[in-house]
């Protein structure tokens, strides 16, 4: 046999998650801003969104590399700590009168 085709599955170890063809983090950087305007009737605004969302990001990644923008998302949006900490009522608590 092949010594290449011997280790076929880790050629493919480091390869990105892709969703339809895109990775995974340009498909979410598209979907989000698309799926926001479609929920406020503004399919043409969430289209142009998505479109500057995408480009942006892949800006971003040439300029800065890949992992920068996922140590940006870890160090300044609040994590599941900060977030109970802030004091998120209890799950059976369905309406908030005063």
């Amino acid at each position: 046999m092949d010594q290449i085709n011997s280790h076929v599955i880790l050629s493919h170890i480091d390869a990105p998650i892709r969703i339809l063809f895109w990775p995974a983090n340009h498909f979410f950087a598209c979907t989000i801003p698309l799926g926001v305007g479609m929920a406020t009737d503004h399919l043409i605004v969430g289209l142009f969104m998505a479109f500057l969302c995408v480009s942006f990001f892949q800006q971003f990644n040439k300029r800065f590399g890949k992992g920068r923008f996922r140590s940006i998302i870890y160090w300044y949006l609040p994590t599941s700590s900060k977030i109970v900490k802030m004091g998120v009522p209890p799950s059976y608590v369905r309406y908030f009168v005063r």
